[in-house]
Protein backbone atom coordinates (compact mmCIF):
# COMPACT_ATOMS: atom_id res chain seq x y z
CA UNK A 1 0.00 0.00 0.00
CA UNK A 2 1.38 3.39 -0.93
CA UNK A 3 0.76 6.83 0.49
CA UNK A 4 -2.86 7.79 1.04
CA UNK A 5 -4.17 4.59 -0.56
CA UNK A 6 -6.65 3.58 2.11
CA UNK A 7 -10.24 4.19 0.97
CA UNK A 8 -11.66 2.41 4.04
CA UNK A 9 -10.02 4.91 6.39
CA UNK A 10 -11.60 7.98 4.93
CA UNK A 11 -14.80 6.06 4.18
CA UNK A 12 -15.19 5.75 7.94
CA UNK A 13 -14.62 9.47 8.31
CA UNK A 14 -17.35 10.37 5.86
CA UNK A 15 -19.67 7.35 6.11
CA UNK A 16 -21.66 5.64 3.36
CA UNK A 17 -18.61 5.02 1.20
CA UNK A 18 -18.35 8.73 0.40
CA UNK A 19 -14.58 8.62 0.18
CA UNK A 20 -14.56 5.49 -1.95
CA UNK A 21 -16.85 7.17 -4.46
CA UNK A 22 -14.83 10.38 -4.48
CA UNK A 23 -11.52 8.55 -4.79
CA UNK A 24 -12.87 6.45 -7.68
CA UNK A 25 -13.98 9.57 -9.53
CA UNK A 26 -10.66 11.28 -8.92
CA UNK A 27 -8.70 8.23 -10.10
CA UNK A 28 -10.87 7.83 -13.20
CA UNK A 29 -10.19 11.46 -14.02
CA UNK A 30 -6.53 10.65 -14.55
CA UNK A 31 -7.33 9.37 -18.03
CA UNK A 32 -9.51 12.40 -18.79
CA UNK A 33 -6.86 15.09 -18.57
CA UNK A 34 -6.18 18.00 -16.28
CA UNK A 35 -9.50 19.81 -16.76
CA UNK A 36 -11.39 16.98 -15.11
CA UNK A 37 -8.82 16.92 -12.32
CA UNK A 38 -9.58 20.58 -11.65
CA UNK A 39 -13.22 19.63 -11.14
CA UNK A 40 -12.11 17.09 -8.53
CA UNK A 41 -10.15 19.68 -6.58
CA UNK A 42 -12.99 20.01 -4.08
CA UNK A 43 -13.05 16.25 -3.47
CA UNK A 44 -9.30 16.11 -2.87
CA UNK A 45 -9.42 19.15 -0.61
CA UNK A 46 -12.31 17.61 1.36
CA UNK A 47 -10.27 14.47 1.99
CA UNK A 48 -7.25 16.51 3.05
CA UNK A 49 -9.33 18.77 5.29
CA UNK A 50 -10.84 15.76 7.04
CA UNK A 51 -7.41 14.28 7.69
CA UNK A 52 -6.17 17.62 9.01
CA UNK A 53 -9.19 17.77 11.31
CA UNK A 54 -8.31 14.35 12.69
CA UNK A 55 -4.68 15.28 13.29
CA UNK A 56 -5.54 18.65 14.82
CA UNK A 57 -8.09 17.03 17.13
CA UNK A 58 -5.44 14.54 18.24
CA UNK A 59 -2.90 17.29 18.94
CA UNK A 60 -5.41 19.35 20.92
CA UNK A 61 -6.44 16.35 23.01
CA UNK A 62 -2.78 15.58 23.69
CA UNK A 63 -2.17 19.15 24.80
CA UNK A 64 -5.16 19.04 27.15
CA UNK A 65 -3.95 15.76 28.62
CA UNK A 66 -0.42 17.14 29.06
CA UNK A 67 -1.81 20.12 30.96
CA UNK A 68 -3.81 17.84 33.23
CA UNK A 69 -0.76 15.65 33.83
CA UNK A 70 1.38 18.64 34.75
CA UNK A 71 -1.00 19.36 37.59
CA UNK A 72 -1.29 15.74 38.77
CA UNK A 73 0.32 14.17 41.82
CA UNK A 74 2.91 11.89 40.21
CA UNK A 75 3.76 10.21 43.50
CA UNK A 76 0.15 9.10 43.81
CA UNK A 77 0.17 7.89 40.19
CA UNK A 78 3.17 5.70 40.90
CA UNK A 79 1.52 4.38 44.02
CA UNK A 80 -1.49 3.51 41.87
CA UNK A 81 0.67 1.38 39.61
CA UNK A 82 2.00 3.68 36.90
CA UNK A 83 3.66 1.44 34.23
CA UNK A 84 7.44 1.16 34.33
CA UNK A 85 9.38 3.09 31.73
CA UNK A 86 11.66 1.56 29.08
CA UNK A 87 14.80 2.05 31.20
CA UNK A 88 13.31 0.34 34.24
CA UNK A 89 12.07 -2.54 32.09
CA UNK A 90 15.51 -2.92 30.50
CA UNK A 91 17.18 -3.05 33.94
CA UNK A 92 14.78 -5.76 35.10
CA UNK A 93 15.34 -7.84 31.98
CA UNK A 94 19.12 -7.60 32.08
CA UNK A 95 19.13 -8.60 35.74
CA UNK A 96 16.87 -11.56 34.92
CA UNK A 97 19.14 -12.58 32.04
CA UNK A 98 22.23 -12.30 34.27
CA UNK A 99 20.89 -14.13 37.33
CA UNK A 100 18.43 -16.52 35.67
CA UNK A 101 15.52 -18.16 37.45
CA UNK A 102 11.91 -17.01 37.60
CA UNK A 103 11.06 -13.30 37.49
CA UNK A 104 7.90 -11.19 37.24
CA UNK A 105 8.22 -9.02 34.10
CA UNK A 106 5.44 -6.55 33.28
CA UNK A 107 3.00 -8.51 35.37
CA UNK A 108 3.88 -11.86 33.76
CA UNK A 109 5.92 -14.61 35.43
CA UNK A 110 8.78 -15.68 33.14
CA UNK A 111 11.45 -18.35 33.39
CA UNK A 112 15.00 -17.34 32.37
CA UNK A 113 16.79 -20.61 33.12
CA UNK A 114 20.49 -20.43 33.89
CA UNK A 115 21.69 -16.84 34.04
CA UNK A 116 24.68 -15.47 32.12
CA UNK A 117 26.67 -15.08 35.39
CA UNK A 118 26.24 -18.77 36.14
CA UNK A 119 27.17 -19.76 32.57
CA UNK A 120 30.26 -17.50 32.61
CA UNK A 121 31.42 -19.01 35.94
CA UNK A 122 30.77 -22.61 34.81
CA UNK A 123 32.57 -22.20 31.50
CA UNK A 124 35.67 -20.82 33.26
CA UNK A 125 35.77 -22.84 36.52
CA UNK A 126 34.26 -26.24 35.68
CA UNK A 127 37.00 -28.14 33.90
CA UNK A 128 34.80 -31.23 33.49
CA UNK A 129 32.06 -29.28 31.65
CA UNK A 130 31.05 -30.90 28.37
CA UNK A 131 32.82 -29.04 25.49
CA UNK A 132 29.56 -28.60 23.57
CA UNK A 133 27.83 -27.14 26.63
CA UNK A 134 30.84 -24.92 27.33
CA UNK A 135 30.73 -23.59 23.75
CA UNK A 136 27.01 -22.89 24.06
CA UNK A 137 27.51 -21.11 27.42
CA UNK A 138 30.28 -18.91 26.03
CA UNK A 139 28.15 -17.99 23.03
CA UNK A 140 25.17 -17.04 25.19
CA UNK A 141 27.28 -15.02 27.63
CA UNK A 142 28.85 -13.11 24.71
CA UNK A 143 25.41 -12.43 23.28
CA UNK A 144 24.08 -10.99 26.55
CA UNK A 145 27.25 -8.91 27.07
CA UNK A 146 27.02 -7.58 23.53
CA UNK A 147 23.41 -6.61 24.06
CA UNK A 148 24.26 -4.94 27.38
CA UNK A 149 27.06 -2.90 25.77
CA UNK A 150 24.77 -1.78 22.94
CA UNK A 151 21.93 -0.77 25.25
CA UNK A 152 23.01 2.89 25.24
CA UNK A 153 23.03 2.85 21.43
CA UNK A 154 19.56 1.35 21.43
CA UNK A 155 18.35 4.04 23.80
CA UNK A 156 19.75 6.69 21.47
CA UNK A 157 18.02 4.94 18.56
CA UNK A 158 14.65 5.24 20.26
CA UNK A 159 15.26 8.95 20.87
CA UNK A 160 16.50 9.73 17.34
CA UNK A 161 13.55 11.96 16.40
CA UNK A 162 12.64 13.29 19.85
CA UNK A 163 13.82 16.83 19.03
CA UNK A 164 11.82 17.10 15.80
CA UNK A 165 8.71 15.47 17.31
CA UNK A 166 7.60 18.93 18.46
CA UNK A 167 8.23 20.35 14.98
CA UNK A 168 5.65 18.19 13.25
CA UNK A 169 3.15 18.41 16.14
CA UNK A 170 3.57 22.18 16.12
CA UNK A 171 2.86 22.36 12.39
CA UNK A 172 6.32 23.49 11.31
CA UNK A 173 6.42 23.56 7.51
CA UNK A 174 8.49 20.81 5.91
CA UNK A 175 8.03 18.13 8.59
CA UNK A 176 5.64 15.20 8.37
CA UNK A 177 5.04 11.79 9.91
CA UNK A 178 6.91 8.86 8.39
CA UNK A 179 4.84 6.10 6.85
CA UNK A 180 3.51 4.73 3.57
CA UNK A 181 -0.15 4.96 4.64
CA UNK A 182 -2.26 7.11 6.90
CA UNK A 183 -2.60 4.34 9.48
CA UNK A 184 1.18 3.83 9.59
CA UNK A 185 1.73 7.57 10.00
CA UNK A 186 -0.74 7.78 12.87
CA UNK A 187 0.68 4.66 14.53
CA UNK A 188 4.12 6.30 14.40
CA UNK A 189 2.58 9.31 16.14
CA UNK A 190 1.10 7.05 18.81
CA UNK A 191 4.34 5.11 19.34
CA UNK A 192 6.60 8.16 19.49
CA UNK A 193 4.22 9.90 21.91
CA UNK A 194 4.51 6.91 24.24
CA UNK A 195 8.27 6.45 23.90
CA UNK A 196 8.93 10.17 24.35
CA UNK A 197 6.60 10.24 27.38
CA UNK A 198 4.14 12.62 25.71
CA UNK A 199 0.55 12.55 26.92
CA UNK A 200 -1.82 11.41 24.18
CA UNK A 201 -5.35 12.21 25.46
CA UNK A 202 -8.56 11.32 23.63
CA UNK A 203 -9.28 8.38 25.93
CA UNK A 204 -6.36 6.46 24.42
CA UNK A 205 -4.36 4.24 26.76
CA UNK A 206 -0.85 3.02 26.00
CA UNK A 207 1.68 0.45 27.20
CA UNK A 208 5.32 0.34 26.12
CA UNK A 209 7.23 -2.92 26.49
CA UNK A 210 10.96 -3.59 26.27
CA UNK A 211 11.88 -7.24 25.73
CA UNK A 212 14.85 -9.47 25.00
CA UNK A 213 14.26 -12.34 22.60
CA UNK A 214 16.48 -15.01 21.08
CA UNK A 215 16.75 -14.95 17.29
CA UNK A 216 18.91 -17.66 15.68
CA UNK A 217 20.81 -18.09 18.93
CA UNK A 218 21.44 -14.34 19.23
CA UNK A 219 20.02 -12.21 22.04
CA UNK A 220 18.15 -9.25 20.56
CA UNK A 221 16.04 -6.51 22.11
CA UNK A 222 12.67 -5.27 20.91
CA UNK A 223 10.40 -2.40 21.86
CA UNK A 224 6.61 -2.54 21.52
CA UNK A 225 3.92 0.09 22.03
CA UNK A 226 0.38 -1.16 22.49
CA UNK A 227 -2.29 1.51 22.07
CA UNK A 228 -5.97 1.13 22.86
CA UNK A 229 -8.25 3.56 21.03
CA UNK A 230 -11.94 4.14 21.86
CA UNK A 231 -14.10 2.64 19.12
CA UNK A 232 -16.17 5.80 18.60
CA UNK A 233 -13.32 8.31 18.72
CA UNK A 234 -12.20 10.30 15.69
CA UNK A 235 -8.82 8.54 15.86
CA UNK A 236 -10.56 5.21 15.17
CA UNK A 237 -10.94 6.28 11.52
CA UNK A 238 -7.34 5.28 10.81
CA UNK A 239 -7.76 1.71 12.11
CA UNK A 240 -10.87 0.22 10.52
CA UNK A 241 -9.44 -3.21 9.60
CA UNK A 242 -10.71 -5.46 12.40
CA UNK A 243 -8.52 -8.39 11.35
CA UNK A 244 -5.45 -6.24 11.74
CA UNK A 245 -6.74 -4.10 14.61
CA UNK A 246 -9.09 -6.18 16.82
CA UNK A 247 -11.85 -4.59 18.87
CA UNK A 248 -11.87 -5.66 22.54
CA UNK A 249 -14.32 -4.21 25.08
CA UNK A 250 -14.97 -1.13 22.97
CA UNK A 251 -11.27 -0.42 22.41
CA UNK A 252 -9.33 -0.88 19.16
CA UNK A 253 -6.00 -2.61 19.82
CA UNK A 254 -3.13 -1.16 17.79
CA UNK A 255 0.37 -2.64 18.00
CA UNK A 256 3.68 -1.01 17.01
CA UNK A 257 6.86 -3.12 17.32
CA UNK A 258 10.51 -2.68 16.28
CA UNK A 259 13.73 -4.70 16.65
CA UNK A 260 16.48 -2.54 18.19
CA UNK A 261 19.33 -4.96 17.49
CA UNK A 262 19.18 -6.18 13.89
CA UNK A 263 19.48 -2.83 12.09
CA UNK A 264 15.98 -3.05 10.57
CA UNK A 265 14.87 0.23 12.18
CA UNK A 266 16.70 3.55 12.15
CA UNK A 267 14.63 5.34 14.78
CA UNK A 268 12.68 7.26 12.13
CA UNK A 269 9.30 8.68 13.20
CA UNK A 270 9.36 12.07 11.50
CA UNK A 271 10.64 13.09 8.06
CA UNK A 272 11.96 16.47 7.01
CA UNK A 273 11.00 17.06 3.40
CA UNK A 274 13.79 17.28 0.86
CA UNK A 275 11.44 19.02 -1.61
CA UNK A 276 11.30 22.69 -0.71
CA UNK A 277 8.34 24.84 -1.81
CA UNK A 278 8.80 26.94 -4.93
CA UNK A 279 9.40 30.57 -3.93
CA UNK A 280 6.68 31.97 -6.18
CA UNK A 281 7.42 35.65 -5.51
CA UNK A 282 11.14 35.30 -6.10
CA UNK A 283 10.74 33.19 -9.23
CA UNK A 284 7.98 35.51 -10.50
CA UNK A 285 10.27 38.52 -10.16
CA UNK A 286 13.11 36.66 -11.89
CA UNK A 287 10.74 35.75 -14.74
CA UNK A 288 9.49 39.30 -15.09
CA UNK A 289 5.83 38.62 -14.33
CA UNK A 290 5.90 40.15 -10.84
CA UNK A 291 6.87 43.73 -10.12
CA UNK A 292 6.90 45.03 -6.54
CA UNK A 293 4.79 42.09 -5.38
CA UNK A 294 2.11 42.63 -8.05
CA UNK A 295 1.46 41.31 -11.55
CA UNK A 296 3.55 43.33 -13.99
CA UNK A 297 1.83 45.93 -16.19
CA UNK A 298 3.03 43.94 -19.20
CA UNK A 299 0.36 41.39 -18.32
CA UNK A 300 -2.63 43.59 -17.44
CA UNK A 301 -4.28 46.74 -18.74
CA UNK A 302 -7.56 48.60 -18.20
CA UNK A 303 -9.46 48.81 -21.47
CA UNK A 304 -11.63 51.66 -22.65
CA UNK A 305 -15.04 51.26 -20.99
CA UNK A 306 -17.99 50.07 -23.06
CA UNK A 307 -21.63 51.15 -22.61
CA UNK A 308 -24.63 48.86 -23.04
CA UNK A 309 -27.78 50.83 -23.93
CA UNK A 310 -31.07 49.89 -22.23
CA UNK A 311 -34.62 51.26 -21.97
CA UNK A 312 -34.27 52.56 -18.43
CA UNK A 313 -30.60 52.15 -17.57
CA UNK A 314 -27.26 52.45 -19.32
CA UNK A 315 -24.58 50.09 -18.00
CA UNK A 316 -20.89 50.91 -18.24
CA UNK A 317 -18.36 48.11 -17.89
CA UNK A 318 -14.74 48.73 -17.06
CA UNK A 319 -12.72 45.75 -18.26
CA UNK A 320 -9.20 45.09 -17.04
CA UNK A 321 -7.52 42.46 -19.18
CA UNK A 322 -5.25 40.02 -17.32
CA UNK A 323 -2.99 37.77 -19.35
CA UNK A 324 -3.00 34.92 -16.84
CA UNK A 325 -1.97 32.26 -19.36
CA UNK A 326 0.87 34.40 -20.67
CA UNK A 327 2.18 35.10 -17.18
CA UNK A 328 2.04 31.44 -16.21
CA UNK A 329 3.77 30.38 -19.44
CA UNK A 330 6.81 32.44 -18.36
CA UNK A 331 7.04 30.22 -15.27
CA UNK A 332 6.66 27.00 -17.29
CA UNK A 333 10.32 25.94 -17.03
CA UNK A 334 10.18 26.10 -13.24
CA UNK A 335 6.79 24.38 -13.07
CA UNK A 336 7.67 21.65 -15.58
CA UNK A 337 10.99 20.98 -13.83
CA UNK A 338 9.29 20.51 -10.46
CA UNK A 339 6.52 18.37 -12.03
CA UNK A 340 9.10 16.08 -13.65
CA UNK A 341 10.94 15.79 -10.33
CA UNK A 342 7.81 14.84 -8.36
CA UNK A 343 6.61 12.38 -11.01
CA UNK A 344 10.01 10.65 -11.04
CA UNK A 345 10.05 10.42 -7.24
CA UNK A 346 6.55 8.90 -7.22
CA UNK A 347 7.29 6.31 -9.91
CA UNK A 348 10.96 5.43 -9.32
CA UNK A 349 12.01 6.90 -6.00
CA UNK A 350 12.90 5.23 -2.71
CA UNK A 351 10.23 4.88 -0.04
CA UNK A 352 11.43 8.14 1.52
CA UNK A 353 11.39 9.93 -1.84
CA UNK A 354 7.87 8.68 -2.52
CA UNK A 355 6.79 9.94 0.90
CA UNK A 356 8.39 13.33 0.14
CA UNK A 357 6.58 13.53 -3.20
CA UNK A 358 3.17 12.70 -1.74
CA UNK A 359 3.76 15.17 1.10
CA UNK A 360 4.53 17.89 -1.46
CA UNK A 361 1.26 17.15 -3.30
CA UNK A 362 -0.65 17.17 -0.01
CA UNK A 363 0.62 20.67 0.79
CA UNK A 364 -1.36 21.74 -2.30
CA UNK A 365 -4.44 19.80 -1.10
CA UNK A 366 -3.83 17.17 -3.78
CA UNK A 367 -4.36 13.86 -2.05
CA UNK A 368 -6.37 10.65 -2.31
CA UNK A 369 -4.65 9.12 -5.35
CA UNK A 370 -2.05 6.35 -5.46
CA UNK A 371 -0.29 7.51 -8.62
CA UNK A 372 2.29 4.70 -8.57
CA UNK A 373 -0.51 2.11 -8.54
CA UNK A 374 -2.40 3.92 -11.31
CA UNK A 375 0.79 3.91 -13.40
CA UNK A 376 1.46 0.26 -12.66
CA UNK A 377 -2.07 -0.68 -13.77
CA UNK A 378 -1.71 1.27 -17.00
CA UNK A 379 -4.36 3.86 -16.20
CA UNK A 380 -1.94 6.76 -16.49
CA UNK A 381 1.31 7.39 -18.34
CA UNK A 382 4.30 9.21 -16.93
CA UNK A 383 3.63 12.06 -19.36
CA UNK A 384 0.04 12.36 -18.08
CA UNK A 385 1.25 12.35 -14.49
CA UNK A 386 3.80 15.08 -15.24
CA UNK A 387 1.10 17.13 -16.97
CA UNK A 388 -1.36 16.74 -14.09
CA UNK A 389 1.24 17.70 -11.47
CA UNK A 390 2.25 20.72 -13.55
CA UNK A 391 -1.42 21.68 -13.58
CA UNK A 392 -1.63 21.34 -9.79
CA UNK A 393 1.40 23.60 -9.36
CA UNK A 394 0.01 26.16 -11.81
CA UNK A 395 -3.28 26.29 -9.92
CA UNK A 396 -1.42 26.66 -6.62
CA UNK A 397 0.73 29.43 -8.10
CA UNK A 398 -2.31 31.29 -9.48
CA UNK A 399 -3.91 31.11 -6.03
CA UNK A 400 -0.74 32.55 -4.51
CA UNK A 401 -0.82 35.49 -6.94
CA UNK A 402 -4.60 36.02 -6.40
CA UNK A 403 -5.27 34.95 -9.99
CA UNK A 404 -6.99 31.65 -9.28
CA UNK A 405 -9.32 30.01 -6.80
CA UNK A 406 -9.33 29.64 -3.03
CA UNK A 407 -11.39 27.58 -0.63
CA UNK A 408 -14.38 29.38 0.85
CA UNK A 409 -14.19 28.69 4.62
CA UNK A 410 -17.99 28.83 4.86
CA UNK A 411 -18.87 26.35 2.11
CA UNK A 412 -15.60 24.45 1.76
CA UNK A 413 -15.82 24.90 -2.02
CA UNK A 414 -13.29 26.58 -4.29
CA UNK A 415 -14.35 29.99 -5.56
CA UNK A 416 -12.69 32.66 -7.70
CA UNK A 417 -10.43 34.93 -5.72
CA UNK A 418 -11.31 38.60 -5.52
CA UNK A 419 -9.09 41.68 -5.73
CA UNK A 420 -10.69 44.95 -4.60
CA UNK A 421 -14.06 43.22 -4.65
CA UNK A 422 -13.66 41.98 -8.24
CA UNK A 423 -13.00 38.47 -9.48
CA UNK A 424 -11.48 37.27 -12.71
CA UNK A 425 -14.02 36.20 -15.33
CA UNK A 426 -13.67 34.52 -18.68
CA UNK A 427 -14.83 36.72 -21.56
CA UNK A 428 -14.52 36.59 -25.34
CA UNK A 429 -11.85 39.04 -26.48
CA UNK A 430 -12.32 41.10 -29.65
CA UNK A 431 -9.72 42.20 -32.18
CA UNK A 432 -10.28 45.85 -31.21
CA UNK A 433 -9.42 44.98 -27.61
CA UNK A 434 -6.32 43.09 -28.70
CA UNK A 435 -5.19 46.10 -30.76
CA UNK A 436 -5.72 48.41 -27.79
CA UNK A 437 -3.68 46.12 -25.57
CA UNK A 438 -0.85 45.93 -28.10
CA UNK A 439 -0.71 49.74 -28.27
CA UNK A 440 -0.33 49.75 -24.46
CA UNK A 441 2.65 47.36 -24.73
CA UNK A 442 0.75 44.49 -23.15
CA UNK A 443 2.00 41.06 -24.17
CA UNK A 444 -0.71 39.67 -26.49
CA UNK A 445 1.41 36.89 -27.97
CA UNK A 446 -0.78 33.94 -29.02
CA UNK A 447 -4.01 35.78 -28.09
CA UNK A 448 -6.58 35.52 -30.88
CA UNK A 449 -9.90 37.29 -31.34
CA UNK A 450 -12.90 35.17 -30.43
CA UNK A 451 -11.08 33.23 -27.69
CA UNK A 452 -11.90 33.36 -23.98
CA UNK A 453 -9.51 35.43 -21.86
CA UNK A 454 -9.40 36.67 -18.27
CA UNK A 455 -10.85 40.06 -17.26
CA UNK A 456 -11.73 41.93 -14.11
CA UNK A 457 -15.23 43.28 -14.82
CA UNK A 458 -16.37 46.40 -12.98
CA UNK A 459 -19.97 47.28 -13.84
CA UNK A 460 -21.86 50.50 -13.09
CA UNK A 461 -25.30 51.62 -14.32
CA UNK A 462 -26.83 55.06 -14.90
CA UNK A 463 -30.60 55.39 -14.41
CA UNK A 464 -32.01 57.49 -17.29
CA UNK A 465 -34.96 58.76 -15.24
CA UNK A 466 -32.85 60.09 -12.37
CA UNK A 467 -29.41 60.41 -13.92
CA UNK A 468 -27.98 58.61 -10.88
CA UNK A 469 -25.74 55.61 -10.92
CA UNK A 470 -27.73 52.47 -10.30
CA UNK A 471 -27.44 51.28 -6.75
CA UNK A 472 -28.90 47.79 -7.15
CA UNK A 473 -25.92 45.60 -7.87
CA UNK A 474 -26.74 42.59 -10.00
CA UNK A 475 -25.99 39.12 -8.76
CA UNK A 476 -23.37 37.16 -10.66
CA UNK A 477 -26.04 35.05 -12.38
CA UNK A 478 -28.03 38.13 -13.36
CA UNK A 479 -24.92 39.81 -14.68
CA UNK A 480 -24.04 36.75 -16.77
CA UNK A 481 -27.49 36.88 -18.42
CA UNK A 482 -27.15 40.61 -19.14
CA UNK A 483 -23.70 40.08 -20.65
CA UNK A 484 -25.00 37.17 -22.73
CA UNK A 485 -27.90 39.24 -24.07
CA UNK A 486 -25.59 42.15 -24.83
CA UNK A 487 -23.33 39.90 -26.89
CA UNK A 488 -26.32 38.50 -28.81
CA UNK A 489 -27.34 42.05 -29.72
CA UNK A 490 -23.95 43.56 -30.42
CA UNK A 491 -21.22 40.91 -30.69
CA UNK A 492 -22.52 37.85 -32.57
CA UNK A 493 -18.98 36.89 -33.60
CA UNK A 494 -18.27 35.92 -30.00
CA UNK A 495 -20.55 32.92 -30.59
CA UNK A 496 -18.30 31.45 -33.28
CA UNK A 497 -16.92 29.41 -30.41
CA UNK A 498 -19.34 27.40 -28.28
CA UNK A 499 -20.61 29.29 -25.22
CA UNK A 500 -22.64 28.23 -22.19
CA UNK A 501 -26.20 29.59 -22.01
CA UNK A 502 -26.69 31.21 -18.56
CA UNK A 503 -29.21 29.43 -16.35
CA UNK A 504 -29.58 26.46 -18.73
CA UNK A 505 -27.89 23.75 -16.64
CA UNK A 506 -24.86 23.73 -18.91
CA UNK A 507 -26.44 23.86 -22.35
CA UNK A 508 -24.33 25.55 -25.00
CA UNK A 509 -24.86 27.58 -28.17
CA UNK A 510 -22.84 28.29 -31.31
CA UNK A 511 -23.27 30.61 -34.29
CA UNK A 512 -24.03 28.92 -37.61
CA UNK A 513 -22.65 30.23 -40.90
CA UNK A 514 -26.16 31.46 -41.88
CA UNK A 515 -26.47 33.67 -38.79
CA UNK A 516 -28.70 31.32 -36.81
CA UNK A 517 -27.67 29.58 -33.59
CA UNK A 518 -27.40 25.84 -32.87
CA UNK A 519 -28.09 24.56 -29.34
CA UNK A 520 -26.06 21.75 -27.74
CA UNK A 521 -26.20 19.74 -24.52
CA UNK A 522 -23.58 20.35 -21.83
CA UNK A 523 -21.47 17.50 -23.26
CA UNK A 524 -21.57 19.33 -26.62
CA UNK A 525 -23.96 16.96 -28.40
CA UNK A 526 -26.69 18.57 -30.57
CA UNK A 527 -30.03 18.77 -28.76
CA UNK A 528 -32.31 16.11 -30.27
CA UNK A 529 -35.36 17.58 -32.03
CA UNK A 530 -34.18 21.14 -31.54
CA UNK A 531 -33.72 23.19 -34.72
CA UNK A 532 -31.52 26.23 -34.96
CA UNK A 533 -32.90 29.49 -33.56
CA UNK A 534 -32.66 32.97 -35.02
CA UNK A 535 -31.11 36.01 -33.43
CA UNK A 536 -34.58 37.52 -33.00
CA UNK A 537 -35.82 34.42 -31.17
CA UNK A 538 -32.82 34.57 -28.84
CA UNK A 539 -33.43 38.27 -28.22
CA UNK A 540 -36.95 37.44 -27.02
CA UNK A 541 -35.54 34.93 -24.56
CA UNK A 542 -32.69 37.22 -23.45
CA UNK A 543 -33.83 40.85 -23.81
CA UNK A 544 -31.35 43.50 -22.68
CA UNK A 545 -32.55 45.03 -19.41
Amino acid sequence: MSAYDNPKIIEDMYGAKAYANAATQVSQALVSGFQTMVENRNKQADINAKKKELWNTSYVEAEIKATEAANANWDQMEADGKPKGIIDQAKELFEAKMYGGTHMINGVEREFGKGSLFMATESKMNSSLDPTVRKDYIKKVASVNKLLKSSSEQGALILTDEKIFDEVVGGTEGFYWNGSSDEEKYNNYLASSSLYNKEIGGGITQEKVYDIVEVDGEEQSTVTVNSKIPENSIQAAFFSDRKKYPLVNGMINVKWERNLSDGSWDGNFVNESTVKPIEYNKEGENSGIIDDGKLSSNYQHQLTGSISKGDTIDKKEILTFVNVDGAMSNMSNIVDGRADQIASMVLRGSDLQKADAYHYLETMDRTGINYAEEFKNGRITEEQLQSDIAGFINEDMKTHFKLGMERDPKTGKFVNQQVNGLELKRRIITQDQIDELAEANVDVTNIKAGTEQYFYVDSAGKDKSTGKTGGNKLTEKQQDKVDFANDIANSPDTFKVMRIIPGSDGRKIKLNSDGTYKIFTKDESPVIGRTSVTKEELMKIYPIK
